[in-house]
């Protein structure tokens, strides 16, 4: 699972979905938010959301991977910015369904440790005012 994130973060151009087929241009580069950046305070990050709050998205992000698989995405299915974006921007691959699920009560567990709140549309600049986190992963 960790190696899938260190790929998706520092090779994007090689996971899935592809943007171009093998031995085509591409036609801008895959930019996966989410990387901790130190250097830039601004680098995209990760927002929480939930089924209860955010029904349409959790379902987009869900439709995005194929039914009966076990399916790691990055970035997170709880995340806005999860593979139901039209951006593209996002990176899947098939992994055991034991250690998928093990990964992914990590987040749920950070979201809860450190109290992050789900994204809201309605507050103020909701892009700036809503929590928001990058992960490292060496």
């Amino acid at each position: 699972m960790a190696e899938h994130l260190y790929i998706a973060f520092n090779q994007p151009r090689s996971t899935y979905p592809l943007l171009a087929p093998p031995g085509q241009p591409w036609p801008r580069d895959k930019k996966i938010p989410g990387k901790y950046d130190p250097a830039d305070q601004d680098a995209p990050g990760l927002h929480r959301i939930t089924k209860k709050l955010h029904p349409d998205e959790t379902k987009a992000n869900k439709d995005r991977t194929n039914p009966g698989e076990q399916c790691d995405e990055d970035p997170f299915a709880s995340t806005l910015e999860g593979a139901g974006k039209a951006s593209w921007d996002f990176s899947v691959k098939s992994v055991p369904a034991k250690d998928n699920r093990v990964a992914g009560g990590m987040p749920r567990e950070c979201y809860v440790d450190d109290r992050m709140l789900a994204w809201d549309e309605g507050l103020d600049r909701p892009s700036e005012t809503n929590d928001r986190f990058h992960m490292k992963i060496d």
